[in-house]
């Protein structure tokens, strides 16, 4: 094998990847008026080993070939490992955007929402493919893997489209990020099970808690011990001078909590994002978040487009009929799975939509199941084209569904209703540069000046229905105060809060170290 060869061959392929991404993200983005991941699901397609990655190109032959990573899915393994990698920054950013108080406060709600989003889809499923014909009996393997496959939420998409969106740190988006989880432990349990039967074999209920308690017992425990020394992780990364070493040291370990999570059953993106919901309690959130963005927007891009590029058009047409009709299921089955529990736990119907459309798209997880079912032998290539077409369906269909679910309608959870007062006093030097930074992490998260020209002394920003007046007052020479209002709770205003608080840290210490820099003399 050369080496040099096929190093060359894998940077080709992660090029065009990128440029595809990117083309594709322009096109829907700009001129569209779609989010920018279906641009890139769709520009996957486009180039994959199934339409133009199956040309002989002069010189290089077919460039995305049949070599798959596993199974049958087509894709390269290199490239495989790229998307892998994609996905595991794409959480851990996730994670670092995410308000860890929120993220507690609604995780209860999260566990009911996964068990609902699990139980309605298996059975839509099961039955649907007997029905179709393409089981014989409800326990079999071909009606229990297309069922596991419906359970399964990628979480990948929906929270692209909440943080491109600035939604991440709102009930709906904490919910949904913490139901995804937990869908991952039941989904290990319910793929368990599946392969078993599938085997000839039956698990008893001591082997499922086992599988089950393993699964949420390794989750509990990392999270855990990554939240509780997040502190310590931040001042050791903070001891780290030379350039780009915090971003480096934070990736470094979201990429070992990733494997971990794979080697207890769970999926690595699951260990990323504990990594990066960890560090968002730290000082640091700030600075990584705003320094893995350049990161985030080149590489993440591509663990989308590689998720487009296993889409077999051919074999697609021949089940496009029963693929629709499950996608159709798949959808129902989560939009009401996740939505009545929801709303039974003091969201309102918005909210509960939010939280059920947000759950809908399968992504690669579902791909997983349905590819160690092929390669088992429990389905037939049939029934692994049927669970592709509902995976694709359900991921580009999500993001147009999402966006306009959270642009009308309001606050989505009962809770929001107590009203938000702050105070806080300043010299006026650092008030002014707090102001700045405050501002800033509310435009972020999608809060604009209202109509109105406004005024210095007071400002008002508004959120869809929801508005943040902001007063200046003065209380003596030099000293400043700022009043801050609102008639509901802002949800993520306590992350707002903190980004500008660290923003503002850290542009005084870098002030402070630039004056205290001995200056050369000649």
């Amino acid at each position: 094998m050369d080496l040099t060869h096929e190093a060359a061959i894998f940077t080709l392929q992660v090029g065009v990847v990128l440029l595809a991404a990117k083309i594709g993200a322009e096109v829907f983005e700009r001129w569209l008026k779609q989010p920018a991941v279906l641009g890139e699901l769709i520009a996957g397609v486009a180039i994959g080993p199934y339409a133009l990655g199956a040309i002989d190109w002069p010189g290089v032959g077919r460039l995305f070939g049949t070599a798959g990573a596993g199974g049958d899915i087509p894709i390269p393994l290199p490239l495989w490992v790229f998307a892998e990698l994609a996905a595991v920054v794409l959480l851990f950013v996730v994670g670092l955007q995410t308000d860890f108080g929120s993220f507690v406060r609604f995780g209860p709600t999260a566990v009911v929402v996964a068990v609902g989003g699990v139980i309605l889809p298996f059975i839509f499923g099961d039955v649907a493919a007997v029905l179709a014909g393409l089981a014989p009996s409800y326990l079999s393997p071909e009606a229990l893997f297309v069922g596991a496959a419906l359970t399964a939420t990628s979480v990948g998409v929906t929270a692209r489209v909440l943080a491109d969106a600035g939604r991440l740190d709102t009930p709906e988006g904490i919910t949904i990020l913490g139901a995804a989880v937990f869908d991952d432990v039941i989904g290990i349990l319910v793929l368990a099970i599946v392969v078993a039967i599938a085997g000839g074999g039956a698990m008893s209920a001591v082997e499922v808690g086992l599988i089950g308690g393993k699964a949420l017992g390794a989750y509990i425990i990392l999270t855990a011990i990554l939240v509780l020394a997040a502190h310590r992780i931040a001042m050791l990364l903070g001891a780290f001078r030379s350039n780009g070493a915090a971003l480096g040291l934070a990736i470094a370990l979201a990429l070992i909590s990733a494997f971990i999570a794979q080697s207890v059953g769970l999926a690595m993106i699951v260990g990323a994002f504990s990594a990066g919901i960890a560090l968002s309690r730290s000082r640091l959130q700030a600075s990584l978040a705003r320094d893995a963005a350049g990161l985030y927007q080149v590489i993440v891009p591509a663990f989308f487009v590689v998720i487009g590029m296993l889409v077999n058009i051919p074999a697609l047409i021949a089940v496009l009929g029963f693929g629709m009709v499950l996608s159709g299921l798949a959808i129902v089955g989560k939009v009401v799975g996740c939505g009545l529990p929801a709303l039974a736990l003091g969201f309102r119907p918005i909210g509960a939509l939010r939280v059920g459309v947000g759950m809908i798209p399968r992504g690669e997880v579902a791909l997983i199941i349905a590819g160690i079912g092929l390669a088992t032998g429990a389905v037939d290539h049939a029934v692994f084209s049927v669970v592709v077409f509902m995976t694709f369906a359900t991921t580009v269909l999500a993001p147009p569904l999402l966006l306009p679910a959270f642009r009308r309608g309001g606050q989505g959870h009962g809770a929001t209703t107590q009203p938000l007062q702050f105070e806080l006093t300043l010299p006026a030097d650092l008030y002014d540069q707090f102001l700045r930074h405050l501002l800033g992490a509310l435009a972020e998260r999608g809060f604009l000046p209202a109509g109105g020209a406004g005024s210095a002394e007071i400002r008002d920003l508004r959120r869809n229905d929801e508005i943040i007046s902001l007063e200046s007052l003065r209380e003596s020479e030099g000293v400043r105060r700022l009043r801050v209002e609102s008639e509901t709770t802002i949800v993520d205003w306590n992350a707002a809060l903190a980004a500008a608080g660290a923003n503002a840290e850290n542009e005084l210490v870098e002030a402070l170290r630039r004056a205290t820099t001995p200056t050369a003399r000649i």
